[in-house]
């Protein structure tokens, strides 16, 4: 078995030099990809010139194989 990320409403986690929370599960609009309603904000500790805060977002998961 292997440790995964859950991701579900009100979750947090960082990606690259950004930091998420997501606000909601928008549902499987198409087979293998989930879509989440998300939060982000650039980590101040990046080198990004331009950094932002509280900026929503769409995240969409899934397979190699689900139309990413």
């Amino acid at each position: 078995m292997t440790n995964g990320l859950v991701i579900e409403q009100d979750a947090e986690f960082p990606i690259d030099n950004y930091h998420l929370k997501v606000r909601s599960y928008l549902g499987q609009l198409t087979a293998g990809i989930h879509y989440f309603e998300v939060n982000f904000e650039v980590n101040l500790e990046s080198t990004d010139p331009s950094p932002t805060t509280g900026n929503l977002a769409l995240l969409r998961v899934g397979s190699s194989d689900g139309g990413l």
